[in-house]
């Protein structure tokens, strides 16, 4: 009986294994599309050109996460270094 019911785990295992790299493949296969239709998804407008502006920060400001661009503002959390102490802002 115990022999019967490894197999039958063994056999589980292998079906579950085999539906796993067949899902796994489909999903290659529906990513990869033609390229054809993202031509059509880009602008055209030869006038427009985008120009960053960047914009250096104190040294103190440490690392910068979460930012949020909003009314013409950018609002971001940083960690600051104060006196050997980290501020969480």
């Amino acid at each position: 009986m115990l022999y019967n019911t490894n197999i039958m785990k063994k056999h589980n295992l292998r079906v579950i294994s085999i539906l796993l790299i067949v899902m796994m493949s489909l999903s290659l296969f529906v990513a990869c599309k033609n390229g054809d239709d993202d031509a059509d998804t880009i602008s055209k407008d030869d006038d427009y050109v985008y120009i960053p502006e960047f914009i250096s920060l104190p040294d103190y400001i440490g690392r910068i996460s979460n930012p949020v661009y909003t009314h013409e503002k950018l609002y971001f959390s940083s960690i600051i270094m104060v006196d050997e102490l980290i501020v969480y802002i």
